[in-house]
């Protein structure tokens, strides 16, 4: 193939296949799609519908603790956005594996985002027994603005 699509929403997934098709030198472009999002802001994954209709309701804090960190990127320490983010989800009924602001090349966590062109915050939580994932570009290399 001389392509392959990726969706976004698998961000270090993505970036994994890009570094390893870079590394090897294969000739195919790698395309990372961007997440599709229902209208409350939820990534769209087949993960949805094992949700309860409550759980369903409380989903969308997922995304909306990526726009708390967009919002705070420039105004607080990386390590406060990623607590400030994670208590959001907690208050919200999630249960948080992690969320890290990391170089959108390296996957690395950033310390300070003045140092980085490429950079996304990336979460993993359970609500009741649903693992959901999202991410969102905080800063891209191509002009370092904010993008959802």
């Amino acid at each position: 193939p001389d392509k392959l699509f990726m969706g976004q929403k698998d961000f270090q997934q993505c970036a994994i296949v890009s570094e390893m098709v870079r590394m090897l030198e294969l000739p195919v472009e790698v395309v990372c799609c961007p997440t599709i999002r229902e209208n409350d802001g939820l990534a769209m994954s087949s993960r949805n519908l094992l949700l309860s209709e409550e759980e369903r309701e409380k989903a969308p804090a997922l995304f909306k603790s990526l726009l708390l960190a967009r919002d705070l990127m420039d105004r607080l320490p990386v390590p406060e956005i990623e607590q400030k983010a994670m208590e959001l989800q907690k208050i919200a009924g999630f249960q948080p594996e992690y969320f890290c602001i990391v170089d959108g090349h390296s996957l690395k966590s950033v310390s300070d985002p003045q140092q980085h062109d490429y950079i996304v915050a990336c979460t993993a939580a359970k609500l009741g027994k649903v693992r959901l994932i999202d991410n969102l570009i905080l800063r891209r290399e191509f002009g370092g603005s904010k993008d959802s």
